[in-house]
Parts: structure tokens; sequence; C-alpha cells
């Protein structure tokens, strides 16, 4: 949900989102140099993790749009996003050496600018 002015040069705003992540992870791994896997004594990458998950997303943003002319704007914000927590399982591959999955959430602070035409 948006919520501001509609007219006027100056815009400010504040938005509100609820949704719902998806995501994936990958997670591949080598032996370090000069080791190797114990199971074939060879040096490849693995594949440990490769899975999908989903969660509760959040965002908060507060900006402003300049009215440049009367079908342009320009502006910027800052805004807060959060993806909660998910699990994903590990590969066969994983398993094998003692992983049994993971999990995570992300929480990120974006700021940017933006130029809208209005037609």
């Amino acid at each position: 949900m948006r919520v501001g002015p509609l007219e006027g040069d100056l815009r400010p705003y504040g938005l509100l989102g609820f949704g719902i992540h998806f995501t994936s992870v990958r997670l591949d791994a080598a032996p370090a140099t000069g080791k190797t896997w114990a199971d074939t004594g060879t040096t490849e990458r693995r594949t440990l993790m490769d899975a999908d998950g989903r969660g509760l997303a959040i965002k908060i943003q507060a900006g402003a749009d300049y009215a440049v002319t009367n079908h342009f704007l320009a502006g910027g914000f800052l805004a807060y996003n959060n993806m909660a927590g998910a699990s994903y399982n590990a590969t066969d591959a994983g398993k094998a050496l003692g992983l049994s999955g993971g999990s995570g959430a992300l929480t990120a602070i974006t700021f940017g600018i933006s130029l809208t035409g209005r037609f």
C-alpha cells in the first residue's frame, strides 16, 4: 500500500508491502588446494545443496517524487526489505558429507532514484 499526495510538485510517500518470497539456493564446493574428496580421491566441484524455499516478505519504503514536467517525475527512495527464513535440503552429495540442509533469511537496505513517465 502506497500513501502520499498525488498533486503538487513535491510528492513524498510511504510504502508498506507484505508478500511471500520464493527463493532458491545452490551451494557448490570443492576440496581445498592439495586435498581430495575422501570417497573418490578426486577434486571436482560438487553440488551440496540445490533447493527452493519460501517465506514471508516485508518491504517498508519512504521516498519522494518531484514533478519535473506534467509528464515526468524524478524521485528517490530508501527501503528496508526482509525475506524471512526459509529451509533448504541438502543434495545426496551433501548428505554423504553429513550436511542435512540449511536455512537463512535476507535483510537488505536499498536506495535508488527513479524517473517516471505519465501519459
